[in-house]
């Protein structure tokens, strides 16, 4: 059934691999509990924010927190849109895009994480490709930016496949482990459009419109 008052929620980007559905409460308590499973190994922190060192149920609160305050706080000017990222209808990650000055600018930015368990296997190039089409296709985007520390091969490799440039780099420090360089990447919609791809679906995008203040 349509969610009635909150279009974002009958929003779907779908994709011959994975299917992406911006996170309400039911799936953030999924993704809650897919990162007690594990996200990443114990002592390296790919995160800004060590939100994987705390200990349940704080984490939990912080999890649905976070979600909850993406849509509270929802702006055409300022935007955070969590998608949880799911498999055959099972939840295995979240990919986030998010702009500030997108009306203006076009720019948007991207975060994500895969369940351990999951990873390997493609879903992180899959899911990011996934939320490209609706930045460039649906929002009319003009440019992605991302970043990734430099000894996160992963991460850099599903940028560097997309067509993403390096577009320097910089130190980041995070509470309680050592500062770290982050390669900065960009991906402009002139190099996008080359590889745009004809199975990627994407549903209820035309209703959020004016939430971004483009309709």
């Amino acid at each position: 059934m349509p969610h009635p008052t909150w279009p974002f929620f009958n929003l779907a980007i779908r994709t011959p691999m994975v299917e992406l559905r911006p996170v309400d409460e039911a799936l953030g308590v999924q993704l809650a509990l897919l990162a007690d499973r594990g996200i990443h190994p114990r002592g390296e922190m790919p995160f800004c924010v060590p939100w994987t060192d705390i200990d349940p149920p704080e984490r939990y609160w912080a999890s649905m927190q976070f979600y909850w305050r993406c849509w509270g706080s929802f702006t055409a000017q300022d935007w955070h849109l969590p998608f949880a990222t799911l498999v055959d209808g099972e939840v295995v990650g979240m990919q986030e895009v998010a702009a500030t000055g997108f009306v203006d600018l076009g720019v948007i930015r991207t975060g994500s994480w895969i369940g351990q368990e999951f990873q390997g296997r493609g879903i992180g190039r899959e899911q990011r490709a996934a939320v490209l089409h609706f930045a460039f296709d649906s929002l009319g985007a003009r440019r992605a930016e991302s970043a990734a520390n430099h000894d996160n091969p992963a991460s850099l490799g599903v940028s560097r496949s997309l067509g993403y440039r390096e577009n320097g780099d910089r130190w980041s420090k995070t509470d309680g482990y050592p500062p770290v360089r982050q390669v900065d990447l960009v991906l402009d919609r002139e190099a996008w459009e080359p590889q745009r791809r004809d199975d990627i679906v994407v549903t209820g995008a035309a209703a959020t419109l004016p939430l971004f203040g483009l309709a």
